[in-house]
């Protein structure tokens, strides 16, 4: 739709058929463009008129828009027409008005049809037809502009009433000079043209009051009230100040020409004082008006903020429905998670019990599986043994049946060996089948056990998913957690919106309640306004009557005394005169007394002004004076550090030794200026006059004793530092870091004071460490003296003061806060809050004498210290015990003050609070600290204060007593000693200098010689070991190839043995096996004769036998036992001799492969062959070394025995027993050492024909696989 149609006011339809009023059209802040605002009757909208802060028009919340033109569908009903103003309708009546008053009857008719409500019409200015040019018809354009609708403001509807009275009263010129002016009489004798004879009004008539009508405009603005109701206000002060002309007029009436003076005058008089009554009565409703427009002021802008935070909490009520929804489907969420990982866990549970069980399954199947495995290990040696204990016994059995003669073999000992062969045969066969039967029953157990790890594998499987599950599971329930704490964060700021909002509604309900009472005001403000219009038209009418009477008659007298006239013209010219100057001289009274009255305001103002404004003005002079000083005070700081650190450079060593005990002294000082510094902050604190709102005020009182006693101890520190020996001041410097906590600690609580976050419970605890750590630093380094003890005492001193000062502001603070919270009324005058207070009042008048006594005690000690004098060791427990008293009767108030603290201020307590509550509460405190019952307030506490007071007189008794005293020496600082001890070094004779200067001349000449020997020994020593090297290098070569040549011969004749024991072996292996085909024949036979046997013998003997086979079984077993310990020992002890050898074979591998021996001989030979061929043999190496991988063969590490053993296992089935294969027959050459041994002789040849030399030949021979070649190339193939 057009633009150009729109206006605001319409009612229109948007696209989407919603009906709504244009109250705005026009660019915005929020965006570029024309937008139209507009107002819907429900809340339809999105806003109330404002966006971003910015007010465009004003609506309800939620029922004001913003769109584009092109979003209007039609105009739906144009704007009505607004009626005139009633201001603008008056200004042309205005005229005829001022025209018909002037002829005096057009005034009375023109008042009869005049509206009874004057408002409008009084609160704006007429024009006079150009006969009243003033400063007030200037101002009125200028007010009508600033209001908008063509209304002016109150101050100029009342600056204009008067002079709009003067001129409806024109013919009665005392009158209008008495509202507005000096009076203008005329003579009462002129012409026919008297109606007319009055001068207009000029401008010294408006020059009398500017200061009024200044003050009076000044104090309408823009956002005063409703100029309707000021100006009513103000023109009903005018019309009564017009009723105070009528009397005059109409006395004048009844009056006879011949005595107008007398009646003048007494008008005059009561004129006089009527309107100074009436001024006086306009500036207390101004007054009243003023504060009226303040209050209401004050209820828009409440209004407004209301309207403010009315949309806020729209907007989070907006935002907060989705974050609720959202919060409900999380809480939803969160149970189903919850419900999930439950079952989840129930079935990881459950998987993780049979898990459990599959692994001790399985375990318990491999620890079974390990014991087969040993027993089979065991039974396989046992037959192994059995095995050579048979041949052995077959070869005795040959011996035996070679020696023997037939009749030797009939014999009772052959008939027992061959049955013992017979029973070692069955135990033989008996194995054999038990070993199989276990092997089968291995065999099966492992096919299970496989099953069951395969099973466990899938089971483990499913675990590591459920725990991913469940890990997500977790996260999940994490995040919505999060979520909903957000939710209830924004729950919580919801509630605390909730309750400013009900806090501002009933802020405004009480400014409705004032506001309905100014509303009646107001009324009753116009029932007298329409009332004094009445008079005043009633006033006029008779006003109008008696002028026209009053200028008949004085035409009458005009035309009866002619002879009068000139002398009566005389007498009323000087009258007029006299009255002339009496108005202006009461015009320039009121004015006078108005403008001393604002005078007065603005000198008191401009006092307090010029008092601020040097208050302002001191405190900006103080804080530049401050700054320059503190900027002084830096500089001087920072010169100060910069010469320290230059000075420091000149020091000698003994001040870099001594450092750290200057820093500790520092340091000392620094804590017990900082503690000093907290304790004066929070002395103020206690001993203000706020009331207790923070709990651990009480707490605060221990940090005063404990800061206290910081640094009092700091003091002692520095008094023994400073007066302490040079090695007792080298001792001190352990306690620099030490103090290190104590200060970080004090550094922090300044911060929390700077912050204002001092918690008092917080810093009595550090505090409390701190104090920890200087007693142990005073037990370790305060010294017994008279100077310690006299520092001792002091400080105890000082503690009793601190203890009485904090039990007075403790006992301070108990009775505010009972006299506040505890009511006077409903207690005995026994037992009372009265009672208490004066009972405490007491107390605190008793800590203060004794804190008296122990102030004249701390200054009598301090005088003696100062004149290094202290009292005797004896008087030490007198001190303790007072210190001891002050401390408990400290401790008590502290724990009374925290009991009656959380009595007082209890959240949940409406009831009035009783003073037997708090007698408890001082009984509690009581049996806590003293251990004792009381039944009357202050009892022990009284009791002990008393006895303290007493012993406190004794004490200043003895520090006064001359007598007790004892005189100490006073030492002087270590670094005072220490700087003489300096100077002392320094004083040095003149020909000692001399001396030394010409010993170091010497000193110089000689090290210039020693250091040109020192070059010619090096020089040597250098060619010196280069022909070492070299001698080294020949004879650690010479040495080498006899070591190699005696191992070749070694290897050699080992290598002849071990062929002779492989052949003997060998004929021994045959033999062994025709004797086990033998064997194997008997012990066919043997089977076939025992199945032939039968009977109770045959059981008897086979029991027999077995019982023996057993034993012999159970032998065996410990001898293999033995026999694998000795066995793994042999094992190990040849593993660790082969480990040196190979380690000392391939110790060559750190140096270069071509040796500098080698190199430096071909050198000294100097022979241009060896240049010539050098290259041709690294290339050839080179060749070689490329070759290696291609030639090379795998040498098979494992024995090929193992295979056919294994075979033989596993066929042990088929025959009677698997074949031992470790005593087989092989070829030597097909053992892998054989292999290994030919391939790294193989190598050493080939380095031999490159290098020409026999050096590195016999190296590789007992190399083993550390060669080289195998560990430079791999060439060397090793399969185990």
């Amino acid at each position: 739709m057009g633009d150009a149609n729109l206006k605001v006011g319409q009612l229109i339809e948007l696209n989407d058929g919603r009906i709504g009023v244009i109250r705005f059209i026009g660019d915005t802040a929020f965006a570029d463009g024309l937008w139209v605002g507009v107002e819907f009757d429900d809340a339809s909208g999105k806003n109330d008129g404002s966006v971003q802060g910015l007010r465009y028009f004003d609506s309800k919340p939620g029922h004001g828009m913003f769109l584009r033109p092109m979003g209007v569908a039609r105009i739906v009903e144009e704007p009505k027409p607004k009626a005139p103003a009633r201001p603008a309708a008056a200004r042309p009546g205005a005229p005829g008005a001022v025209a018909r008053r002037a002829t005096g009857t057009g005034s009375i008719d023109q008042g009869k049809g005049r509206p009874t409500s004057m408002t409008a019409e009084s609160s704006t200015p007429r024009p006079r037809l150009g006969s009243r040019p003033s400063s007030i018809d200037t101002k009125s354009p200028a007010a009508g502009t600033r209001i908008g609708v063509g209304l002016h403001s109150a101050a100029d509807c009342v600056m204009m009433l008067i002079p709009a009275a003067g001129s409806i009263s024109r013919p009665r010129p005392s009158i209008s000079g008495a509202a507005t002016g000096p009076p203008r009489r005329t003579s009462t004798t002129s012409t026919g043209g008297s109606k007319s004879a009055p001068a207009p009004p000029t401008a010294p008539k408006h020059t009398t009051r500017p200061s009024i009508s200044g003050a009076r405009s000044g104090l309408a603005k823009p956002g005063d009230a409703p100029p309707a109701r000021t100006a009513a206000t103000r023109q009903s002060l005018s019309v009564a100040k017009q009723r105070v002309t009528s009397p005059p007029s109409s006395s004048r009436t009844s009056a006879s020409p011949s005595a107008p003076v007398a009646q003048r005058s007494v008008s005059a008089v009561q004129k006089d004082a009527e309107i100074k009554e009436l001024q006086t009565k306009l500036r207390v409703l101004e007054e009243k008006r003023a504060e009226d427009r303040e209050k209401i002021a004050t209820l828009d802008r409440v209004q407004e903020e209301r309207n403010k935070y009315e949309q806020i909490i729209q907007k989070l009520q907006a935002k907060i429905q989705p974050l609720s929804l959202e919060n409900n489907e999380l809480k939803k969420n969160s149970k189903e998670a919850e419900l999930r990982l439950e079952q989840v866990e129930a079935i990881q549970a459950e998987h993780e019990s049979i898990l459990e069980m599959a692994t001790l399954d399985r375990e318990m199947a491999e620890e079974q599986t390990e014991a087969y495995k040993a027993d089979l290990e065991a039974v396989k040696q046992r037959l192994e043994e059995l095995e050579l204990e048979n041949e052995i016994l077959k070869d005795e059995n040959q011996e035996l049946g070679q020696d023997m003669n037939p009749e030797e073999r009939t014999s009772m000992g052959w008939l027992q060996l061959e049955r013992e062969n017979e029973r070692l045969r069955e135990a033989l066969l008996r194995l054999r089948d038990i070993t199989q039967e276990s092997e089968s029953e291995l065999r099966d157990q492992l096919k299970s056990l496989e099953e069951d790890n395969q099973e466990l594998s899938g089971v483990k499987e499913q675990c590591d998913e459920t725990k991913t599950k469940l890990l997500e599971a977790e996260a999940d329930i994490e995040d919505l957690r999060q979520q909903l704490d957000a939710a209830l964060g924004a729950e919580e700021m919801i509630e605390e919106l909730t309750d400013k909002n009900l806090a501002l509604n009933e802020y405004i309900e009480q400014l409705k309640v004032s506001i309905e009472e100014l509303e009646t005001l107001k009324e009753l403000n116009d029932e007298l306004e329409v009332n004094h219009v009445e008079n005043e038209k009633q006033l006029q009418e008779q006003i109008d009557y008696k002028d026209s009477i009053i200028a008949d008659l004085g035409r009458r007298a005009m035309q009866q005394d002619e002879t009068l006239s000139d002398q009566e013209y005389t007498i009323l010219r000087f009258r007029e005169l006299v009255t002339n100057l009496q108005s202006d001289m009461e015009d320039m009274r009121a004015s006078r007394e108005i403008s001393e009255t604002q005078a007065q305001d603005l000198n008191n103002r401009s006092r307090a002004m010029m008092d601020l404004n040097r208050q302002l003005q001191a405190s900006a002079s103080s804080t530049k004076m401050k700054t320059i000083d503190m900027e002084l005070r830096k500089l001087e700081a920072q010169e100060a550090a910069e010469h320290l650190a230059i000075v420091q450079l000149f020091l000698p060593e003994a001040f870099h030794s001594e450092r750290e005990s200057v820093l500790a002294l520092l340091r000392f000082k620094r804590i017990g200026f900082k503690a000093s510094l907290v304790h004066s902050f929070v002395k103020d604190k206690v001993s203000g006059d706020a009331p207790i709102n923070d709990e651990d005020i009480f707490e605060a009182c221990d940090v005063l004793d404990k800061l206290t006693w910081i640094s009092a101890m700091c003091d002692r520190f520095v008094t023994a530092i400073s007066t302490c020996s040079l090695d007792q001041f080298a001792r001190f410097e352990g306690t620099l870091y030490e103090l290190e906590p104590v200060e970080r600690a004090l550094n922090g609580h300044i911060d929390g004071l700077k912050r204002d976050e001092l918690k008092e419970k917080q810093v009595a605890e550090e505090l409390h460490r701190s104090i920890a750590v200087m007693s142990h630093l005073a037990e370790t380094h305060l010294g017994d003296g008279l100077e310690g003890y006299a520092n001792d005492i002091v400080m105890r001193t000082l503690l009793m003061q601190s203890h009485l000062e904090t039990t007075a502001a403790a006992l301070m603070l108990v009775k505010g806060e009972v006299q506040t919270r505890v009511p006077s009324h409903g207690e005995d005058d026994y037992d009372g809050v009265d009672r208490f207070i004066s009972k405490t009042e007491e107390i605190i008048a008793q800590s203060r004498s004794a804190k008296v006594i122990v102030g004249k005690s701390l200054r009598t000690l301090q005088e003696l210290k100062a004149r290094s004098l202290t009292l005797q060791n004896d008087t030490l427990n007198s001190f303790e015990e007072c210190q001891d008293a002050s401390d408990d009767l400290a401790h008590y108030v502290r724990k009374m003050g925290e009991n009656v603290f959380q009595l007082l201020h209890e959240d949940s307590r409406t009831e009035p609070f009783a003073i037997s509550e708090v007698r408890s509460a001082m009984f509690r405190a009581s049996e806590e600290v003293f251990s004792v019952s009381e039944s009357e307030m202050y009892a022990t506490f009284s009791a002990r204060l008393r006895k303290l007071g007493e012993d406190l007189t004794e004490l200043v008794n003895i520090t006064s007593d001359l007598e007790l005293t004892v005189e100490f020496e006073k030492h002087p600082a270590p670094w005072v000693l220490r700087s003489k001890e300096l100077q002392d070094s320094k004083i040095v004779s003149v020909d000692t200098e001399e001396e030394i200067r010409r010993l170091k001349e010497e000193v110089h000449a000689r090290s210039m010689q020693i250091k040109l020997q020192e070059q010619k020994h090096e020089e040597a020593a250098v060619k010196i070991e280069l022909l070492e090297s070299r001698t080294r290098d020949s004879s650690k070569k010479a040495q080498r190839i006899t070591e190699l040549e005696k191992k070749l011969e070694e290897n050699k004749s080992r290598e002849k043995q071990l062929a002779e024991a492989l052949e003997t072996q060998v004929r021994d292996l045959a033999g062994l096996e025709t004797e086990k085909e033998k064997w194997k024949a008997q012990a066919e036979q043997a089977k076939a004769i025992e199945a032939a046997m039968g009977g109770e013998g045959k059981h008897d003997s086979g029991g027999e036998k077995t019982v023996a086979t057993k034993r012999e079984i159970d032998a065996l077993k410990t001898d293999i036992q033995y026999l694998e310990a000795a066995n793994r020992y042999l094992r190990q002890s040849n593993r660790r001799e082969h480990i040196g050898k190979v380690a000392a074979n391939t110790s060559w591998l750190r140096t270069t492969l071509v040796p500098p021996s080698k190199i430096a001989a071909s050198a000294a030979d100097g022979g241009a062959q060896n240049a010539d061929a050098m290259p041709r043999r690294r290339l050839a190496a080179l060749q070689e070394i490329t070759n290696l991988p291609a030639v090379s063969k795998l040498v098979n590490l494992k024995d090929t025995g193992d295979a056919e053993e294994e075979s033989g296992v596993e066929n042990a089935g088929e025959n009677t027993r698997p074949r031992n294969s470790k005593l087989r027959w092989r070829p030597m050459k097909s053992t892998p050492q054989w292999q290994l041994s030919e391939l790294e002789l193989r190598r050493a040849e080939a380095w031999e024909a490159l290098w020409g030399g026999k050096g590195m030949g016999g190296i590789y021979e007992d190399g083993g696989l550390d060669t080289p070649w195998s560990v430079s190339t791999g060439a060397v193939g090793i399969v185990r």
